[in-house]
């Protein structure tokens, strides 16, 4: 195999000649269409859904009430592991990093920046989230999602972005935001489940 010695296309702009890139719909969604989207009773099934081989299957629930009260990417949320809910000074938080706790690389993020720790909203503690996490480590779970499998390029959100969107095409067929659009503005309050 001959590598190339120099780049032919260095100075040339190709941008005018590149087809556009579709872009994913992104539109955010109003506090009134997350109400009913949260609160319908085929959303709030999912809290204690079990597979037919006895494991908890609640990635449909807590992805993406995690993407509503803190804005994460649903990637970032589907390949944490167990050990990445951690606590310092009496503060739950989300420890989003590519390493597990062997300091290997298990993860992608998006970008360097996306490594972060996070405080776990109060809301998502008082759904019962803590409890989640607490059965997931008793069942010695190493991935808080263990049923959410990755496609070719290594992202988990296909099961729960595509369940998304079927659950809001049913609640409100004229809507078009998506599990991305699920962007806190600060002015949401915390639904009852």
């Amino acid at each position: 195999m001959e590598w190339i010695q120099r780049n032919r296309m260095q100075g040339r702009v190709v941008s005018g000649i590149l087809p556009d890139v579709e872009k994913r719909d992104t539109t955010p969604l109003t506090p009134e269409e997350i109400h009913i989207i949260f609160t319908s009773e085929r959303f709030t099934a999912e809290r204690h859904s079990i597979s037919k081989t006895g494991t908890i299957t609640a990635a449909k629930f807590w992805v993406p009430l995690i993407c509503l009260y803190h804005g994460f990417r649903p990637n970032e949320i589907c390949q944490l592991l167990t050990t990445d809910i951690k606590k310092e000074g009496g503060i739950h938080y989300f420890n989003i990093s590519v390493y597990d706790e062997n300091q290997r690389r298990v993860k992608q993020l998006k970008t360097a920046p996306s490594k972060r720790r996070v405080p776990i909203n109060n809301a998502l503690l008082d759904f019962g989230f803590l409890c989640f996490h607490a059965q997931q480590v008793a069942s010695k779970e190493t991935l808080l999602f263990p049923e959410l499998r990755a496609n070719k390029n290594g992202s988990k959100t296909n099961a729960v972005s595509q369940w998304f969107t079927r659950l809001r095409d049913r609640q409100i067929p004229e809507l078009k935001g998506s599990l991305w659009g699920l962007w806190p503005d600060g002015t949401l309050p915390p639904y009852p489940l």
